[in-house]
């Protein structure tokens, strides 16, 4: 993620940082990213010893299901996502998969996935290969259990470098880059001792609505297919006597964020500059 430098998307990330978000709606969010790590791990073992129903226990059951992996074959259903494991452990002697990076978020009632790993094959009858590999997947909870309902695995990294003549929501990922962006700051802010007084008294969906304005305003800012419809940011502060110390370890909190979207140094800094306009709007005292 790159190039996060335009001051509407600074003014929405730290100008709503403080506007009621609940607790227990980023703890909730936490658990379940704990489960589906948990649940990856056990994918990624089974499939390490080519056991396929114990890969296959993973997907969704369903017609329904989408997979496509690193040939390009796209799989409409259980039954034939299971049998292009089937196919592909018959052409092997030995394997294994490790991810290198990765991570999750929320989004409704999905559970979002991606990595970046290598893939070494010892091919029956022919050589040993390693490929790099990304991926990205959806889980949903079906029948109370969480499942996969979509998954792609491709063998080529997409070239994701940006282009000047695209805009900066496409540069940045699209819609589920900027949700990641903004759930790691709130994050960050919510377990802060000095700032998590300013997120009490917000019912779930409340928290829910709030952090949907916030994507949405990004989204909208950036020049993606979205429309804010929030307060502006005087409004949505005014009477919480934030102080100079709270601003300043919101800041400290966006810079962690930035860095750990790799976003460059010319680049952040274009954020913070832009940022000090802000201040006059946000703390009072």
């Amino acid at each position: 993620m790159k190039h996060l430098h335009r001051v509407s998307l600074c003014i929405t990330v730290l100008g709503l940082m403080m506007i009621g978000f609940a607790p227990a709606a980023f703890a909730q969010q936490a658990k379940l990213i704990q489960e589906n790590q948990a649940l990856d791990q056990q994918w990624l073992e089974a499939f390490n010893r080519s056991d396929l129903d114990g890969v296959m226990k993973h997907y969704w059951n369903s017609p329904n299901l989408v997979t496509i992996f690193p040939d390009g074959k796209v799989n409409k259903g259980w039954n034939e996502t299971r049998q292009a494991l089937q196919q592909f452990f018959d052409q092997i002697e030995w394997h294994r998969l490790e991810f290198t990076d990765g991570g999750h978020w929320v989004s409704g009632k999905d559970v979002y996935g991606w990595g970046i790993g290598t893939h070494t094959i010892k091919w029956k009858n022919g050589p040993e290969t390693k490929v790099s590999l990304h991926s990205t997947d959806v889980r949903q909870k079906i029948g109370g259990k969480w499942v996969y309902v979509r998954d792609h695995v491709g063998a080529v990294p997409p070239d994701t470098s940006p282009r000047p003549t695209d805009s900066l929501y496409k540069r940045l990922g699209g819609y589920d880059a900027l949700a990641a962006v903004t759930d790691d700051f709130l994050g960050r802010l919510l377990g802060d001792p000095q700032l998590k007084k300013f997120f009490g008294g917000v019912s779930t969906n409340s928290a829910q609505r709030i952090r949907q304005l916030v994507v949405d305003q990004l989204c909208a800012a950036t020049g993606g297919p979205c429309f804010y419809i929030g307060r502006d940011m005087k409004a949505s502060h005014a009477g919480l006597g934030i102080s100079e110390s709270d601003w300043d370890r919101a800041v400290a909190h966006l810079v962690d964020t930035l860095n750990k979207f790799m976003v460059p140094e010319r680049e952040k800094s274009e954020v913070l500059a832009a940022l000090s306009g802000l201040k006059k709007d946000i703390v009072e005292k």
